[in-house]
């Protein structure tokens, strides 16, 4: 709460206050950029000189850690391949968090983010995977027409039906 009241009135700081004539309302919409400008640069200015202080960024770390490991939960229509990169970002975020404030971690503390982090990883990794091998799927005459037929009616985008193909489907031919 105190970090937001000093934001506030840095905010309040940083935009300059213009007299307004009567004659130069007419213009006033041209000086609007360069007052936006100015107060955006100072606004960053000040994040900048505030975020040296490791305490917060370690705070900033520890939320932007909390927002991208929890917003897969609250996002409606968010892929897994999205949740995964979000958990991969999250654990990253985690150990900044814990490192910046002193510039040390826990074994116990490493060894758990560490883990996590790999888990993530290598989750993100398999479905990266499965992403690159589908798109170098070719799709003959024979998987269209059984595309067209049986999975686009039931709501199977395809992409989708080309990661089945290449990981779980193969056209067996008996004689």
């Amino acid at each position: 709460l105190p970090i937001l009241l000093a934001f506030a009135n840095g905010f309040q700081e940083c935009i300059p206050s213009m007299p307004v004539l009567k004659a130069d309302r007419s213009s006033s919409a041209l000086r609007a950029v360069p007052l936006i400008e100015s107060a955006t640069t100072n606004i960053l200015h000040r994040l900048d000189f505030s975020l040296m202080d490791p305490i917060i960024k370690s705070e900033v770390f520890s939320t932007a850690a909390h927002v991208s490991l929890d917003l897969g939960t609250f996002a409606v229509n968010v892929t897994p391949l999205s949740i995964q990169f979000l958990a991969v970002i999250g654990r990253l975020f985690c150990i900044a968090s814990d490192y910046v404030p002193d510039h040390t971690m826990l074994p116990e503390e490493f060894a758990y983010q560490l883990s996590m982090l790999a888990i993530s990883s290598t989750a993100l990794v398999r479905s990266l995977n499965g992403l690159i091998n589908a798109n170098r799927q070719a799709l003959t005459i024979r998987d269209r027409k059984c595309f067209a037929a049986l999975f686009r009616p039931s709501g199977v985008t395809i992409m989708q039906f080309k990661m089945i193909m290449a990981t779980a489907l193969e056209w067996k031919e008996f004689s």
